[in-house]
């Protein structure tokens, strides 16, 4: 499953674009800064997810 959302603007005033990964049993949320400037560096960090019981 893979499942792609924005924030914009968030309160820092920066974009962010969001992208939830689940593959094989494992769950991360990359999340990378959305710059004007395509020959800006990419800003991605990734993040492992796990499920938090109700």
């Amino acid at each position: 499953m893979k499942m792609d959302m924005g924030l914009m603007p968030s309160r820092d005033g920066n974009n962010y674009g969001f992208e939830f990964v689940k593959r094989n049993g494992k769950a991360f949320l990359n999340v990378q800064l959305l710059q004007n400037s395509m020959d800006a560096p990419r800003i991605i960090g990734s993040f492992p997810c796990k499920k938090v019981p109700d």
